[in-house]
Parts: C-alpha cells; structure tokens; sequence
C-alpha cells in the first residue's frame, strides 16, 4: 500500500526523536566515563584496553550483520507489505541462526584470549570476551524493532544498560578497581541490555500470524546474510578503527593507540547526530520497498542532503575547536591527539553519507556495489597506514582511514546517481558547504587564539552563530525544508516550539503551517 512522503517524513521524525533519545544518551555517558578514565589511567594504560575493547566489538559487530540485518531488511519489508507471518517467520529463524554463530565466536574468541592475552590484563581480557554473544543477541531484537519503525521500543534498555556501565566505571575508579572493575561492569551491563530488548521484541512478534518460512525467502535470507558478513569483514577495515591494529604493529608508542581511539570516538559521538537521521531513514527505506519501491530515489537524495546539514557543522567544528577541547577534557598529556582529531573530524565527513547509500542499495538488493566500493577502500586504507604510520603514527592512521571512507563514499554515491538517474540538489549542497567553511573558519580562529580554557566557550559559539547566519546569507534551507524540519519541532516541548517554528521561519523566509 502506498504511502505519502508526509506520512513518511512524520514516521522519520518519530524515530529520529526516540533514537535521538538513544544517541544522547551514549554521548553523555561516554563522556561521564571515557573523560575520568582517560585521566585516571593514563594514556599508556588505556591504548591496550582500547584495544582489547575494540577486538571484542569488532567480533560481536563480524557476527551480527549477517543474520541482524537480514532480519532488518526482511522483516520490515514483509510488514510493509502486510504479511506479519513472514515477518514472524524471518525473525525466529535469524535468532537461532545469530545463535549458532554467536556461541562459535565466543568460543573462537576464548581460545584466541588464552593463547595471546596479556597475563596482566586476563579478568578483563575474558570479561570483553564474554560480551560477545549478548551483544551479538541482542542485535536481532533490535533489528526487529528498527524494521518495525519503532525506535521507542529500544530505548529502555539503553537507558538501564548504560546506567550500569556508568556505575561500574565510577565506582570501579573510587574503589581502586580501575579496568577490571569497568570490565565487569560492561559484561553486566551487555547483558542486562540483551534481556531488555529481547524479552518485549518476543512479545510484539508472538502476536504476529504464525507462519512457515517460504523456501525461496530462506535462499534470499541465506544470500543476504552471506553478503552481509562479507561486507562487514570489508566494513572493518574500513569504518571501524582496524588502523588500531596496523598501529599495535608498527608503532611501538603505546600512546599512539589512545590518541587515535580517543580522536575516532570523539569524531563518532559528533557523527551520531546524523546518524540519528540515518537509522531513521534506513529503516522506512527498507519498509518503503515493501510498501512503494518507486518512491526510493526520492528518499535517498533527500537523505544525504539532511545528513549533511546534520553532520557538517558538528564534524567540521569539532575539527575547528580540537586545539581547546583536547586539552579540556583530557589534559596536557594527551596534546598529541589534537592534530589527530582535527584530521579524523574533518574525515568522518564521508562515513556519515555511507549509510543511507548502504541502506538503499540493500533495499534493492545490490550489495555487490557496497563490496566492490569498500574492497577498494579497504585496500586504499591498509596500503596507506602501512606506509604513514612508520613516519607519522596516530596522523597517518588518520589519513588512511580518512582516505578509504572517502572513496568508499564517494564510489558508493556515484553508483548510485548514475545506475538510477538520482539528481541531486548540488546548488543547495554547495550552499551549505560553503557555510561550514564559514563555520571552521569562525571556530578555529576562536580555538586558536586563546588559552584552551578561555577558548572553547567562545570557539563553540562563535562557529554555532558563523554558520546560523551563512545558512541565511547563503539561502541553504528552502521552503519544502521549512515544512519537513516543522515536523521534527512540533515533537519539541510546546515551550520551546514557538522559538524553534521562529527560527525556522528567520531562516527559510516564509512561516511555519499552523
């Protein structure tokens, strides 16, 4: 059954609403507990729990594509289509498969930790290990509710899970317990959230029609899976810090393992806020295939437009503001991350517009472009960390990886356009390049030329009110952006949604609808 781009647009709203609730809360608990112990531990300390960290994350994250993002895609195009028996059926039979596959991992992930663990580092070694399969498990529920178009469904097991793990950091910092306090603590915390999730997910799918598994869809879920681990074994070289691993081999500077974390997390935490807006879109691309698949092109360009307007300005001012802000939260020990997270900001840029183009190509079933795209970007970025690191250590991690997410992007994008004949709205993307030029510019002046303490403040401000006024100087928002942004202000508290509606009519040049 068809449905309008209004009806879409609130839908996209909604979710962005809850999942924003998600997103904040991960930024704010990062920074609660990523700041304390950083400075508490050190940065010699923290390189190799970055590492160990990343290790377990990047297993859980190589086994739950396959049959999660299976569930997602078919799930939500079988409730778009109205068939909740296919719905059911497609999300019991990925569970039992993430279920098999997690339990192998886990093991694999066991003996790896026995044969080449750090002896000084085991309990927490083994507790990282031990989140492999709830947080490989709970990808399925999650998945399902995402395919569902309800993100609120999510949101009470981030909020608990996250309330232990910040627990357990401040209390594993007041009582002495450093990393093998935080460990436990995030092994509790995964499976506190697994619980969560599954047990009401089980519930709304028990309400569906109990179905058999349609042969022909269990090949479909066989060789999207399939794609889907393939491409994510691409997706880590290129999108989820692998240069941590080219560093542990060709740096011996321990320090140079945390400067590099820290910038990627920093620049992930900026990234979140359109990645809010591409979870959102991501999810009713997928049930719009089932619904309307004509009107797919329509929702991609709008999507990398958005994203942009959502990422640039926090990206490229975090890149400006990097000279005050390192020094801020972190101190003086970890100066050498700065020029490190001026780099990865400006960089991320690319990997906040992959995911709608990734998501769009698994609506139609064309990974084959997503993997031929990131093989190359993949092989781009280990070419160059291989021969920067050596000279230029946690700088030239950054520019591999900054590298490959842009050809990976751009090749994606370019597919794309020209396989589907997408125009996009490049008048309207220069507009808003220029003021996030503006914007660095402002901010990184600020940044620059006052004592990190004294400048940030005003760095932030001055880049916030550079690029509000260049988005009018420069006409970047439109009248049809008027309409879809109200959308997003009429979910804000009615105390400040007349202010939002103000700003938004200053700044399109024509009133919100009543």
């Amino acid at each position: 059954m068809p449905q309008s781009t209004a009806s879409n647009t609130r839908i996209i709203a909604r979710n962005s609403f809850w999942y924003g609730i998600e997103t904040v809360l991960d930024v704010f608990v990062a920074l609660a507990t990523s700041i304390p112990l950083a400075r508490a531990i050190g940065p010699e300390r923290l390189g190799y729990y970055s590492l160990v960290v990343w290790i377990g994350n990047m297993s859980a994250l190589l086994g739950s594509l396959g049959a999660p993002a299976a569930a997602r895609k078919y799930i939500a195009e079988f409730l778009g289509k109205q068939q909740g028996g296919q719905a059911r059926a497609v999300f019991e039979y990925t569970f039992k498969a993430q279920l098999y596959s997690s339990l192998g991992l886990s093991a694999l992930a066991l003996l790896a930790a026995m044969k080449f663990g750090d002896p000084s580092y085991r309990i927490v070694t083994y507790c990282v290990v031990g989140t492999i399969l709830p947080g490989m498990m709970l990808m399925i529920p999650a998945q399902a509710n995402q395919a569902a178009e309800n993100m609120k469904a999510n949101v009470p097991a981030t909020i608990l899970s996250q309330l232990i793990y910040t627990g357990a950091v401040w209390l594993s910092l007041m009582m002495g317990w450093e990393l093998t306090g935080v460990s436990v603590g995030v092994l509790l915390y995964k499976w506190v959230e697994f619980f969560m999730r599954y047990v009401p997910a089980r519930r709304w799918v028990a309400s569906l029609p109990e179905e058999p598994l349609d042969p022909e869809l269990r090949v479909r879920l066989r060789s999207f899976s399939i794609k889907s681990i393939f491409l994510m074994l691409l997706n880590i070289l290129v999108w989820n810090r692998s240069d941590l691993i080219m560093l542990r081999w060709l740096s011996s500077d321990p320090r140079h393992l945390t400067f590099f974390s820290l910038s990627q997390n920093l620049s992930e935490k900026a990234i979140l806020l359109p990645r809010i807006f591409n979870v959102s879109v991501g999810a009713s691309i997928l049930a719009q295939f089932g619904r309307d698949a004509g009107r797919l092109t329509q929702m991609a360009r709008l999507a990398i437009r958005y994203t942009l307007l959502a990422g640039l300005p926090l990206l490229w001012g975090l890149s400006a503001v990097s000279p005050a802000l390192v020094p801020v939260l972190y101190g003086s020990r970890y100066a050498g991350a700065i020029p490190v997270l001026a780099l990865a900001a400006l960089a991320a840029v690319p990997a906040s517009i992959f995911l709608p183009a990734q998501n769009y190509l698994e609506a139609t079933e064309r990974q084959k472009y997503v993997i031929y795209c990131t093989c190359v970007a993949g092989a781009l970025n280990i070419g160059l960390d291989y021969l920067l690191i050596p000279k230029l250590g946690p700088i030239g991690a950054a520019i591999g990886n900054g590298s490959g997410q842009l050809v990976a992007a751009v090749g994606l994008w370019g597919t794309i356009l020209w396989k589907d004949r997408i125009r996009l709205q490049w008048g309207l993307l220069g507009r808003l390049g220029a003021s996030a030029v503006v914007l660095y510019v402002a901010a990184f002046l600020v940044a620059r030329s006052l004592s990190p303490w004294v400048a940030l403040g005003p760095a932030i401000a001055a880049g916030a009110i550079a690029f509000i006024l260049s988005l009018k100087l420069f006409g970047a928002l439109t009248a049809d952006d008027r309409q879809r942004l109200s959308l997003i202000t009429g979910l804000i508290p009615a105390r400040l949604r007349g202010t939002a509606n103000a700003a938004l009519d200053w700044l399109t040049g024509e009133p919100v609808a009543a």
